[in-house]
């Protein structure tokens, strides 16, 4: 127990792509660089990239990093990946509530990680699967295991084992230059900058309940 803590808790210090700035360098254009056309011979190799950046990032919930919208309150890197959903639908609010609302049920909810009585980690489960569906859309099955572990030195063994298992079409759109949402550099004015430059984005998901 005590080595499967200080495996999670390096991971959780030092994540390979949980921090969000990490997340969006690799997915290229910064905000307000030039924005380039995503190259055919590439897109496959870039949408797998996004799939599996998107799932270890969004999962790893670190202490004392939340944003709050409404009366909700979300992991911090949980929230900035929703921003990939198509927010002219109703699919990132329900992308958002829907694990909200399962995890409180299971009774692990975000304020727990949040709080640091837990601590996990993610791993894929080999490389996300592309496939083309058009001309501007791709489908990506992506599949990993989430672990947690509680930071009571008392606790025994993992909290819980998470199987992340998602299908995501995504929607190649024309990047746009600029600063449409402001200069701040707050993490969710970047973030939403960072977006319109990137021309991706989750127009339809699927969760296999394993």
């Amino acid at each position: 127990m005590v080595l499967l803590q200080f495996l999670i808790l390096q991971r959780v210090s030092n994540p390979d792509v949980g921090d969000y700035q990490a997340f969006s360098q690799s997915q290229g254009a910064r905000n307000g660089a030039e924005a380039q056309q995503i190259d055919p011979n590439e897109a496959q190799a870039r949408i797998a990239s996004f799939a599996a950046n998107l799932i270890k990032s969004g999962y790893d919930w670190q202490p004392g990093q939340m944003v709050q919208e409404g009366q909700e309150i979300y992991p911090r890197n949980f929230y900035l990946a929703s921003l990939y959903f198509d927010m002219e639908s109703d699919l990132r609010q329900n992308w958002l509530l829907t694990r909200a609302r399962s995890y409180e049920r299971q009774g692990f909810s975000f304020d727990k990680f949040l709080k640091g009585k837990y601590l996990s980690t993610v791993e894929l489960s080999g490389n996300p699967q592309v496939k083309k569906l058009s001309k501007s859309q791709w489908q990506v099955d992506v599949r990993g295991v989430r672990v947690a572990v509680a930071t009571d030195k008392n606790a025994k063994g993992a909290a819980f084992k998470e199987k992340l298992s998602f299908t995501f079409r995504i929607q190649e759109q024309q990047p746009r230059t600029g600063h449409e949402w402001g200069l701040e550099q707050s993490t969710l004015t970047q973030a939403l900058n960072k977006f319109q430059t990137d021309g991706l984005k989750i127009i339809e998901y699927r969760e296999e309940v394993r």
